[in-house]
């Protein structure tokens, strides 16, 4: 239920963002207007990050900072990885991309753990006793 709230509420202030991007965007001059597109790549990056990141406080309610660590490799592999083999033509669309395929990258690699994972979820102190 966390995560189907977290996701919803992520994807409509994306898409709220998203939609006033032009009049964000004109707020800070006229170099920035017509950069909705790329303004919006870095916007939809926000839902794997959420994901990523509940999960990420599970991992860290239950002890397993190892397994966060691995779990999160990949984000920096990618970015890390996408920024130096494009460095020399990197590019605020480029980096946007790298980003977005940071994340996805990485919650699908949480995706598949919670999927194996067998532990039992942590119950919320406000769910009554069974």
């Amino acid at each position: 239920y966390n995560m189907i709230v977290n996701l919803g509420l992520a994807t409509l202030f994306s898409g709220v963002v998203i939609a006033a991007s032009p009049l964000i965007l004109a707020l800070y001059g006229d170099s920035f207007r017509g950069n909705s597109y790329l303004f919006a790549l870095i916007v939809i990056a926000l839902i794997p990050t959420v994901y990523c990141n509940v999960h990420q406080q599970l991992l860290v309610a239950r002890g397993t900072m190892w397994t966060q660590l691995w779990l999160f490799a990949p984000y920096g592999l990618v970015v890390v990885g996408g920024t130096l083999w494009y460095a020399g033509a990197l590019t605020g669309e480029i980096l946007a991309y790298i980003q977005l395929a940071g994340w996805v990258v990485t919650a699908i690699a949480i995706g598949i753990w919670v999927r194996i994972d067998r532990r039992a979820p942590i119950e919320s102190p406000d769910a009554p006793a069974s």
